[in-house]
């Protein structure tokens, strides 16, 4: 696993991009960035992220990139005392395949980690999760449509004063 060095850096961190795929009823497999974890965010300032998506066949049209419309379902995690991660997500510009999304959290959860574990805390500062849909309309080739609704997290940390930045080994 490595020494907790590895894990917390305490320099910046490149930010993370996961991808998922997905094989629609007509045959087209779409592969999109499902995570987006910046760990080195500065609460209260624009976090602009880029989706990126790609088609095995065909082609994929933009639809919108939206907030999910529950907002218990939008920012997490929720606290003891109920949702403490707000935030807005602004503009999302969208050219082919990818749309640049800028996510705002105006409040975040406070988290900490003690990784060895030894008591003391190796990581400890706010964390913010703004949960989106990216849809496309995704055509075959042959004229077969299908419109999808594909999930898209945007994970943001943001260290406490003294600590450095939990990096992902």
């Amino acid at each position: 696993m490595g020494s907790p060095s590895s894990w917390f850096s305490g320099g910046t961190c490149p930010d993370v991009y996961y991808e998922d795929e997905e094989t629609l009823d007509n045959g087209v497999t779409v592969t999109w960035t499902t995570v987006l974890a910046g760990f080195n965010y500065t609460k209260g300032e624009d976090y602009v992220g880029t989706v990126l998506w790609f088609v095995d066949q065909g082609t994929a049209a933009f639809d919108d990139f939206t907030e999910r419309r529950n907002t218990k379902r939008t920012w997490t995690p929720v606290g003891r005392s109920g949702a403490d991660v707000e935030g807005t997500m602004g503009h999302a510009d969208a050219i082919s395949g990818t749309v640049d999304v800028t996510v705002n959290m105006s409040s975040m959860h406070p988290a900490a980690e003690d990784v060895e574990p030894d008591g003391i805390d190796d990581w400890a500062g706010e964390i913010g999760n703004g949960h989106f849909w990216l849809l496309l309309t995704v055509d075959d080739g042959e004229g077969n449509e299908e419109s999808v609704k594909l999930g898209v997290n945007f994970h943001l940390e943001d260290p406490a004063e003294g600590f450095g930045y939990n990096c992902p080994s």
